[in-house]
């Protein structure tokens, strides 16, 4: 599974980064490539149209209805983590987005700093219905919203925040990546050995056996 660079290609383009920096940025490299992964092989399995639900609907709707669930919380789960403080209540440092931009807590890259701190705003605010879901859904069990939902409902999480913060998210690796003379890169142009098309065309073949 890679993108434009593979994360260890990233890491090693990386090298000219301070320590800290350099594994800090690698492994969020490394996060971000696989949350767009599991992002277009959700869209090509539940965002292409009525016929694959349709598809899915008469094969096997129940293991498609727990796989649509637990890819759309492990998302979620893992937008929330890019866009975490830089430390937990327990004041344990986090891997974030935070974390990166605060190694570059230099006077010189006061500019740098501007856009990238803008740019992070823009993805809390565009992950604040995601921080709600978490707080009251995936990562604990709210006993008004699980008794009273009709009373009080999670707020509507739309495709396009989540593509929205993806493409925010990779701004921010890539103005890091320009900074130390490295060329931009496409997070989103994954290649993946298998996806969510595959195994729909996979469906289709046995559906048109069985009909046959």
């Amino acid at each position: 599974m890679t993108a434009s660079d593979s994360p260890i290609a990233s890491l090693m383009m990386a090298a000219k980064m301070p320590d800290g920096l350099r594994e800090t940025y690698g492994c969020l490299v490394d996060e971000v490539v696989e949350l767009n992964a599991r992002w277009m092989v959700f869209k090509q399995l539940y965002a292409s149209g009525d016929e694959r639900i349709k598809l899915f609907n008469t094969t096997a709707p129940a293991l498609f209805s727990m796989v649509h669930d637990s890819m759309r919380d492990g998302i979620f789960m893992s937008i929330n983590r890019l866009a975490d403080p830089l430390r937990d209540r327990q004041g344990n440092e986090n891997l974030t987005l935070s974390r990166l931009i605060d190694y570059l807590q230099q006077p010189d890259n006061q500019s740098l700093l501007t856009r990238l701190k803008d740019l992070l705003q823009a993805i809390e605010r565009e992950s604040t219905p995601l921080r709600a879901w978490r707080n009251r859904r995936g990562g604990h069990n709210d006993l008004r919203t699980s008794v009273q939902y009709e009373v009080h409902p999670l707020p509507a999480i739309k495709f396009d925040s989540v593509e929205d913060v993806l493409r925010l998210t990779a701004e921010i690796l890539n103005l890091v990546r320009t900074h130390f003379g490295y060329e931009r890169t496409d997070f989103s142009a994954v290649i993946m050995l298998g996806d969510g098309d595959s195994i729909v065309r996979c469906l289709e073949r046995a559906q048109h056996d069985r009909d046959s």
